[in-house]
């Protein structure tokens, strides 16, 4: 069982069906190597000094594998005319969104002492657990990074699937390592407004 924070889904705020499923999926089905962080937010500059809030559904860590971003998304999903629709509401390209947040979360990474010389290889990955993705959708949404409602039932395989793959691509394919595991516990607990138990 993986190890949540908070370890339990309590969010009057999240109406999401999807997102407590997704929840209760990654607890009960990836193993104990994996330490898993639920409606995550935080702040950060952005290139030009702009102080800018991020936030994302899961952060997925393994100290062999690394650091994984999943958003996610509830309806049937779909692409027309380059725009996002979940069932008829039109929203944000979710693989923008969660490679957005990568990127800030990278940067408050490394403005961290104990992140700043370290290798650290960071993905993400978009769930669309109310539905089935049998055709392409683009060239930044390969289907390796889409948990849809088949890998529900293969959710430790697929995990470790995606991960590998950032590492895969990685420059620099690295353990996380445990220690690092803990600093981003207790980075979490200082600097996101969630609060995590």
């Amino acid at each position: 069982m993986a190890r949540m924070f908070p370890n339990s889904f309590n969010f009057p705020d999240v109406t999401s069906l999807a997102k407590s499923r997704i929840y209760r999926l990654l607890k009960k089905n990836l193993s104990d190597e994996f330490t898993i962080f639920h409606s995550v937010r935080w702040e950060v500059k952005n290139f030009n000094g702009e102080i800018q809030e991020r936030k994302t559904d899961f952060i997925i860590t393994s100290a062999e594998l690394g650091i994984l971003i999943l958003e996610v998304k509830e309806g049937e999903i779909h692409l027309h005319n380059n725009n996002w629709y979940s069932d008829n509401n039109q929203i944000e390209d979710p693989f923008c969104h969660a490679c957005d947040s990568k990127y800030s979360l990278l940067r408050l990474l490394k403005d961290q002492p104990f992140w700043l010389n370290k290798s650290i290889v960071i993905g993400h990955a978009v769930a669309f657990p109310d539905m089935v993705i049998e055709k392409n959708l683009g060239l930044h949404a390969p289907q390796v990074m889409i948990l849809d409602q088949p890998q529900l039932f293969c959710l430790q395989d697929w995990t470790k699937s995606v991960m590998n793959h950032w590492q895969t691509v990685a420059d620099e394919p690295t353990e996380l390592g445990s220690d690092a595991i803990e600093e981003l516990v207790n980075l979490f607990h200082r600097y996101f407004f969630t609060n995590i138990r």
